[in-house]
């Protein structure tokens, strides 16, 4: 039986058409992927916000900070800015 010559079915009305279903899969891929590419946009400007906005902004805990020896935090502390 030729499935893609739909004149020759019997079951006509029972067949599925492939066009049918290639235009379904590809909406569903376009729709998939317009909202793929506003994930990834809306994930860099948000990324990019927040490292620009610690450039105005004094950030509480950093990196360096957190390497500190936390049983000498009773001792005398070093600042992080100095005075020429």
């Amino acid at each position: 039986m030729d499935y893609m010559n739909v004149e020759h079915s019997e079951n006509e009305g029972q067949k599925t058409d492939f066009r049918e279903i290639a235009t379904k899969i590809w909406v569903y891929t376009k729709k998939t992927m317009k909202w793929a590419s506003i994930s990834f946009v809306g994930f860099v400007i948000i990324s990019f916000l927040i490292v620009v906005s610690l450039k105005w902004v004094n950030p509480s805990i950093t990196a360096f900070t957190l390497q500190e020896d936390w049983k000498e935090l009773g001792v005398e502390r070093y600042s992080l800015k100095e005075n020429w």
